[in-house]
């Protein structure tokens, strides 16, 4: 096992590893529809990961080396499907999972109850494996000065650069012809993280700071059904909260999907991290990953 070697495979591709000659069509349908629901807190519908599906015959060792691998094994001997997921066993970032029986449905039935797991994982995998990929791109300079002014570290690439600033708020900008991917940072005085808090808060630090074309254009949040999506979570050392959704502009037609991550620094001041995309002639699902993968960098 080398767990040195760096995993393979494109930004939110899974390699589906299930003889096609052998796993009856309707077993083969269900698994690659539960591996591409829709990813969540996006604006259109797209697939939370691509499937590459191959047989055991062209499976090489070099194909092991991809982030993130579901293989389904024929096992004569095995009356109860078995299911395991492994971390890096063949490369890093890895998520490896098996699901190995003698009955189709078994191992369905399995993978079924494991699926959300499954997809927690390779999720996670994906992130770290952006993350990877930035730290040999740095803004070194950028990143000094986040941490002098907030206490944190993040993973910046040379790309951004700094489009706003007040005393507790930086806006970082990625511009191209096509699309646009932005971080704010920002702190205050919040000290209880609440989905309204959050909300509130985020709604506030734009309107003040960050405008379009017109004074009066500003990104809030868009709440309707269950969105924005809410959940408490700790990343590294850090035990906060995390909000998932969509943005709009107020008096205009921009749009596009944001996430989201607050916590309570040693000096209880609120420090919260936002990363968003505007992307209006695209799939954002990359975009979106991206940013929140410079998110959850941060130490």
């Amino acid at each position: 096992m080398n767990t040195d070697n760096s995993s393979i495979g494109k930004a939110a591709e899974v390699l589906l590893v299930m003889d096609k000659d052998v796993w009856p069509d309707d077993i083969q349908d269900s698994v690659k529809k539960l591996l591409t629901i829709p990813q969540e807190g996006l604006n259109q519908a797209e697939a939370m990961f691509d499937v590459l599906h191959i047989d055991h015959d062209i499976y090489t060792s070099d194909k092991q080396r991809h982030a993130n691998i579901v293989e389904f094994v024929v096992s004569e001997k095995d009356s109860i499907a078995t299911f395991s997921l492994e971390h890096n066993p063949y490369s890093s970032p890895q998520t490896y999972v098996k699901i190995k029986g003698n009955n189709g449905k078994s191992c369905l039935d399995c993978f079924i109850e494991h699926h959300q797991e499954i997809l927690s994982s390779m999720y996670n995998t994906d992130i770290e494996k952006i993350q990877g990929a930035y730290e040999k791109i740095l803004n070194v300079s950028l990143q000094r000065y986040i941490k002098d002014k907030f206490g944190i570290l993040l993973t910046v690439t040379k790309d951004y650069n700094i489009a706003r600033e007040g005393e507790d708020f930086l806006w970082l900008g990625y511009r191209t012809a096509v699309n646009d991917r932005f971080l704010m940072i920002y702190r205050s005085d919040s000290t209880i993280l609440t989905k309204e808090t959050l909300i509130n808060d985020r709604n506030r630090v734009c309107r003040q700071y960050i405008e379009g074309h017109r004074e009066t254009i500003h990104p809030i949040v868009v709440e309707m059904a269950d969105y924005p999506l809410f959940s408490y979570l700790q990343i590294g050392n850090k035990k906060g909260a995390e909000l998932r959704g969509l943005w709009e502009t107020e008096n205009d037609y921009m749009g596009g999907p944001f996430y989201h991550f607050s916590f309570i620094n040693a000096q209880n001041k609120c420090i919260s991290i936002d990363g968003f995309v505007y992307a209006p002639t695209e799939e954002k699902r990359n975009y979106l990953r991206q940013v929140e993968a410079i998110v959850k960098s941060v130490r």
